[in-house]
């Protein structure tokens, strides 16, 4: 037999919250070998659909904020992809590694700053 993706429905993330499914293990190894891999081959949209996905399952996973991060940045997306970053730094702070991000952050801001210009908004 097949090993779902997601266990049982009724399995929730919380008492009172909103109802998020409990994945199986080994799901979230999944999620973020197929986003990388969906990366790799520039197929940016389907990573960002993996990972945003993987957002609302693992929300307190830094790893897959991180990613997203990079996937949004990618996807010139650039205020989602501070979002994400802003979510990984305050996740990932706890263990020391919050530096990962500050490339993303910067490209990010980089580009919203271009886009803002082209538009002739302002650049602060």
């Amino acid at each position: 037999m097949s090993e779902s993706r997601v266990d049982s429905a009724s399995e929730c993330s919380g008492e009172g919250e909103r109802d998020i499914p409990v994945l199986a293990d080994g799901s979230r190894e999944w999620i973020l070998t197929q986003a990388f891999t969906r990366l790799q081959h520039r197929q940016i949209d389907d990573a960002v659909i993996l990972l945003r996905g993987g957002s609302v399952f693992l929300p307190g996973d830094p790893d897959v904020w991180r990613m997203l991060s990079y996937a949004l940045l990618l996807a010139d997306k650039p205020e989602e992809s501070l979002a994400a970053a802003d979510n990984y730094r305050r996740l990932a702070s706890l263990s020391g590694q919050a530096k990962e991000v500050a490339w993303i952050e910067g490209r990010a801001r980089l580009r919203l700053n271009r886009m803002q210009q082209d538009t002739g908004g302002d650049s602060q």
